[in-house]
């Protein structure tokens, strides 16, 4: 319910209509309350409400008419939903990741087995939660790209920077580590399994501080100057740490700590009130006490500290925030408005309880300080007054609260009383989903009170949507709301069954997974440089690409698969030989959409708008077979769903990809860099062809690395399926290059004209030996290592190819690299990065995989 909410809410923030909207026939943007006014008329909290809905939406509907929904209410919609769903996720798991750093260092010195027991209960709950997070976030990046092309157009040259470094630094160092926290036990030492735990912990951090760097500069937009309408920056240090970063940063992280902090209390005190679990209830909850103690006034004093911040540079969103309307009378001062209904049309507030020059002391440290009220500007650059003054007071109630309940029971603690007092362990267990209250509340606060400015005083809100249709999004959303509640369902209903079953003893103790083969799982000089920048992150895009291509493929092709599996136990074996590397492969997915956006991101935004329905089924086929990592095993009845989930994810995501990469190399139709093609611009034969060609390949690489991974009946299989997929790869590989050429005349003339055939020759005939050699070893007997390596190899080559087929251009056949390419100074940004950290995420990767080298055999699975 919360979220769904907070959808509703995220989509009202305060918006104006646009001047070309104006007029008797402007579309309108909302249908939840459909009142004609006679009849709002006649019944007074209905005339209230419906004004409310009206200010809200921006456009007076006709009388007696309802409302349509359009692509810009839609988006917000959706946004706000989606945004809702993940937020709570990634807030829980930077704090579950450092308590169980904590955890596992207790349990290195006392050796106490209470505390391995501990870690392994929280780690089942950090893994299903840190799949859902993961997931819900790919979503939301497309979004950028789906639903808000403009956005990325425009500033997509700070953002996509920002959100690459957030890859290279913190993806990139969780999916290598969680592999060896998840399933290292064993395979590597105690000390080196904690210092697992450690990077992951540090890479949820670092993840947060890339995230709110850039979510802060659309707040306090710094270091930039626009050119042509687009932002370039010019001074990274001030784009980074401007101005309200440091503060959000560390109000988000704290509120996550928090947070995670009332669930580890309120699961302690429900075990010690149910008198099970005793040991280990009393030593969650009071280690909840006692950071609470101590981080809930640091956040309150934090909190203050945000908001004198925001009041310096968003005047406005304070103003929502205390419903302060109009100056008040010299040596006055402004009051705290304890309750109030703010009246809108009105422009004051209904039955306002206020305690005087409160609100002056609070934010201006003064007894008679003033700040700008509502009415100093006009009423189309107010944010919406109501949703922002009730999500500031709850989340304010709840913390207030949370000190409390945090004093009270650290004071019980101390008088060792705490265990005593029945009543402070309920209030525990009341209090714990106040966190996940309270951080939805204060991004509702937040990007509502932002509003009508997507980034603050450069883009409006309402011109940073795309050229979509009404209907597109309207599907997007419903397959969206549709796909969560199932998903994230069956998640929460898995946590709390988790949590019903308590910490178990490490060696004796009954599994809640289904078998035993469990993979729990676990963004002059300047010419010389505009030449060479963008070519460099060509190259750089490309080798994520096919990193992508050749690590998650495999894993993909296991899932295409999965329906020959001969039953649920080989199903089992095939996905365990992906389980502890899986998310490390997506992740170079995310590098490459991330540095798209960074380093092209015209073409970032003209790509995913125009490929809306192929990008939408991506998204929500790769949600499916993620966690279908997560909750296969979990399962008791619903097991065979979440196989044919895998299986279904896999392949409709690898048929996508083919789909995207069709369209995009047969060429987009593109006018001045504005895509022309409509909705389904990108459904052709050659595009289905591409798709299908693709889920081939893919099933090959799954094919030889199952292969290289096993032994006995599933290698026989996989060899038994080898040499057809190789005859359907190069059959595939076969049409489309000779298909292409009549479909683009400048590939022709790139391959036949002024004596190129020669020269690019060598590609398609290595392509044909590796196939032969590939066929050949398919069957061999002592051969497990070759066809695994040929199968990449002929990716490599066919990848060779398209890329000397596509050259010069980014969107074929219209915008070349230069054309799409970013300012220098956010190339430059980021390639220094990418130059310093991809060595040693190469290296750690590396290290990864050789963790869990070897064979994986029906007797050892991952718990």
């Amino acid at each position: 319910m919360p979220t769904l909410v907070g959808a509703w809410v995220c989509a009202n923030q305060g918006w104006q209509l646009p001047e070309r909207l104006n007029g008797s026939a402007a579309p309108c943007r909302l249908r939840l309350l459909h009142l004609r006014q006679s009849e709002a008329a006649r019944h007074p909290v209905a005339s209230r409400l419906n004004k409310i809905l009206l200010k809200w939406s921006g456009i007076p509907p006709a009388p007696g008419r309802r409302r349509p929904l359009d692509a810009l209410l839609l988006s917000r919609i959706q946004f706000g939903f989606v945004i809702s769903f993940h937020v709570l996720f990634p807030a829980f798991t930077i704090g579950t990741a450092s308590w169980l750093a904590f955890i596992e260092w207790r349990w290195l010195r006392t050796k106490l087995p209470v505390w391995r027991e501990l870690y392994f209960f929280w780690q089942k709950i950090f893994a299903v939660s840190f799949g859902m997070g993961v997931v819900s976030g790919i979503v939301m990046a497309f979004q950028f790209g789906t639903n808000w092309p403009r956005l990325s157009e425009v500033a997509g040259t700070v953002i996509g920077p920002l959100l690459t470094y957030e890859v290279l630094t913190a993806f990139f160092l969780e999916a290598s580590f969680l592999g060896v926290m998840m399933f290292g036990w064993g395979r590597v030492s105690p000390r080196l399994h904690f210092l697992s735990t450690c990077m992951v912990a540090l890479g949820t951090l670092f993840s947060t501080f890339w995230i709110l760097s850039s979510n802060s500069w659309l707040h306090t937009p710094a270091g930039y100057e626009m050119v042509n309408g687009i932002v370039h920056p010019v001074d990274w240090w001030q784009v980074v740490f401007n101005p309200s970063f440091p503060y959000r940063l560390a109000h988000m992280a704290l509120g996550s700590f928090i947070t995670t902090c009332f669930v580890i209390g309120g699961v302690g005190a429900w075990y010690l009130r149910r008198g099970q679990h005793v040991e280990a209830g009393r030593r969650m909850l009071i280690a909840a006490v006692a950071f609470a103690a101590l981080t809930v006034p640091v956040q309150i004093f934090v909190g203050d500290m945000h908001g004198l911040n925001t009041l310096k540079h968003q005047p406005m969103k304070i103003a929502a925030m205390e419903a302060h309307w109009h100056e008040t009378k010299e040596g006055e001062g402004v009051p705290l408005v304890v309750f109030a209904l703010p009246n809108e049309e009105e422009e004051r507030n209904d039955f306002e309880v206020a305690i005087p020059k409160l609100g002056s002391v609070i934010l201006t440290h003064t007894l008679d300080g003033t700040f700008d009220p509502l009415t100093s500007v006009p009423a189309s650059e107010r944010p919406p007054v109501t949703p922002v003054f009730f999500a500031f007071r709850i989340m304010v109630g709840l913390g207030t609260l949370m000190l409390v309940l945090a004093w009270v029971s650290a004071f019980q603690l101390w008088r060792k009383k705490l265990l005593a007092s029945p009543w402070l362990l309920r209030g525990w267990n009341w209090m714990l989903p106040s966190g996940f209250i309270a951080l939805l509340s204060g991004w509702f606060v937040t990007e509502m009170g932002r509003q009508p400015w997507v980034v603050y005083g450069v883009l409006r809100t309402a011109d940073a949507v795309g050229p979509q249709s009404a209907w597109m999004t309207a599907l997007s959303l419903g397959v969206y709301v549709i796909g969560y509640a199932f998903v994230f369902g069956w998640g929460i209903w898995y946590l709390v069954k988790i949590l019903r079953h308590g910490p178990q003893p490490y060696d004796a103790g009954p599994s809640l997974d289904h078998g035993s083969h469990t993979p729990a799982r676990p963004l002059s000089a300047d010419m010389d440089l505009m030449t060479w920048l963008p070519v460099a992150w060509f190259a750089v895009i490309g080798f994520g690409v096919l990193m992508y291509v050749v690590l998650d493929g495999f894993v993909l092709g296991i899932g295409i698969l999965a329906p020959f599996a001969e039953d649920e136990e080989q199903l089992d074996l095939m996905m365990n030989t992906a389980a502890p590397i899986w998310d490390g492969n997506e992740t170079w997915l995310v590098l490459g959409g991330a540095g798209l956006m960074a380093a092209f991101p015209k073409a970032y935004a003209v790509l995913l708008s125009a490929l809306y329905l192929p990008v939408l089924l991506l998204v929500v086929a790769l949600v499916f077979r993620g966690v279908a990592f997560e909750f296969r095993f979990k399962a008791h009845r619903s097991r065979r769903l979440w196989s044919v989930a895998f299986g279904l994810g896999s392949l409709l995501a690898t048929f996508a990809q083919g789909v995207i990469l069709g369209t995009l190399v047969q060429g987009l139709p593109l006018v001045d860099g504005v895509y022309q093609g409509g909705a389904f611009g990108w459904f052709s034969p050659f595009a289905m062809l591409t798709g299908a060609a693709l889920v081939a390949g893919y099933a090959l690489l799954g094919s030889t690395w199952l292969i290289l991974k096993t032994e006995g009946r599933v290698q026989a299989l996989a060899r038994q399926m080898t040499r057809p997929l190789v005859v359907a790869v190069i059959a595939a590989m076969g049409l489309v290059s000779s298909w292409l050429p009549f479909l683009q005349s400048r590939l022709m003339d790139r391959w036949f004209s002024d004596g190129n055939f020669w020269w690019l020759s060598p590609v398609p005939l290595l392509t044909l030996a590796v196939a032969i050699a590939l066929w050949r070893s398919a069957t061999h007997p002592r051969r497990d290592l070759p066809p695994f390596l040929l199968s990449l190899a002929l990716f490599v080559l066919g990848f060779t190819g398209l890329v000397l087929g596509m050259w010069p251009y980014l969107l074929p056949p219209s915008m070349t690299l230069w054309q799409a390419a970013a300012p220098a100074s956010s190339l430059g940004f980021t390639l220094v990065g990418l130059v310093l950290l991809l060595p040693v995420i190469l290296g750690y990767t590396a290290w990864s995989y050789r963790v869990f080298r070897g064979k994986v055999r029906a007797d050892a699975g991952y718990h």
